[in-house]
């Protein structure tokens, strides 16, 4: 099997891709009402792909908008789950829909920390 190479450019897209999808789960966290249940209740928290993608492109500069001009913006978050998911950092429910893992609420949610890139 053959790996697709990234330019520069689209690597640090993919990058804040995915800073961008940890911290749409930080924002669900902590804006999500579990009260005093959360010490004792496993919390999952399933969003889907389509609106972190658009969280994505709402946020974006237009630096970023130049850097991937002529890219398909679908590919590239798929391509950014797809490390996030083999860094065991989410999990995906279905073909529309993506959770955090254990793993990545304790990096990240829990402590309410950045996501840096491995």
């Amino acid at each position: 099997m053959v790996m697709k190479k990234n330019s520069q450019q689209q690597q640090y897209i993919i990058d804040e891709m995915k800073k961008s999808t940890i911290n749409e789960f930080r924002y669900h966290y902590q804006n999500y009402d579990i009260g005093f249940a959360a010490n004792f209740v496993p919390h999952e928290m399933f969003l889907e792909i389509e609106d972190l993608q658009e969280a994505f492109e709402i946020g974006m500069s237009e630096k970023e908008k130049q850097m991937i001009e002529g890219d398909n913006m679908s590919d590239l978050f798929r391509e950014a789950l797809g490390e996030l998911f083999l860094e065991k950092i989410i999990m995906f429910k279905d073909s529309s829909t993506v959770a955090v893992t254990q793993k990545g609420e304790d990096m990240f949610i829990v402590p309410d920390r950045m996501y840096k890139t491995p």
